[in-house]
């Protein structure tokens, strides 16, 4: 009994975890990473359709987001490409040297791979250095002073 209540619970958990939707899976992706979520170890099977041997590179350097907006996600029955459009904050002013340089700021259009794996949908690849909200980093930049 106790093993068949565990199976449940750990069947509800997991589909709690899964993205119902190509665009609910890229705004929860989005959420999770301008959150600061990809600067400290994290749960890439949440996320991303990758081996079990996946291990995102450790990162020297994170671009700074002012905003971002999803432009479009174009899908058929089992694969969706999403376009982003990140706004990134002036680091003209900004000293440390973990930042990627944008010192007026600019825009760069990002593309995220959204794949169907079973029933949930799944980014293929987080993207390169990871994109933080200015307002995260300059929280977390006050908390460790």
């Amino acid at each position: 009994m106790r093993l068949l209540i565990g199976t449940y619970l750990l069947v509800c958990s997991t589909l709690a975890l899964a993205w119902s939707s190509p665009q609910q899976a890229l705004d929860e992706f989005l959420k999770f990473e301008l959150a600061g979520g990809r600067l400290a170890a994290w749960d890439f099977k949440k996320y991303l359709a990758v081996d079990k041997d996946y291990d995102d590179p450790g990162w020297d350097e994170i671009h700074l987001v002012k905003q971002h907006r999803v432009i479009d996600l174009k899908c058929n029955a089992h694969e969706c490409l999403g376009r982003v459009e990140i706004s990134f904050a002036p680091t003209q002013k900004l000293t440390a040297d973990q930042l990627v340089p944008h010192p007026k700021g600019g825009k760069a259009l990002l593309r995220y791979h959204v794949v169907r794996q079973g029933k949930q949908w799944l980014l293929t690849h987080p993207g390169g250095q990871p994109l933080v909200k200015i307002d995260v980093y300059q929280r977390w930049k006050m908390q460790h002073k």
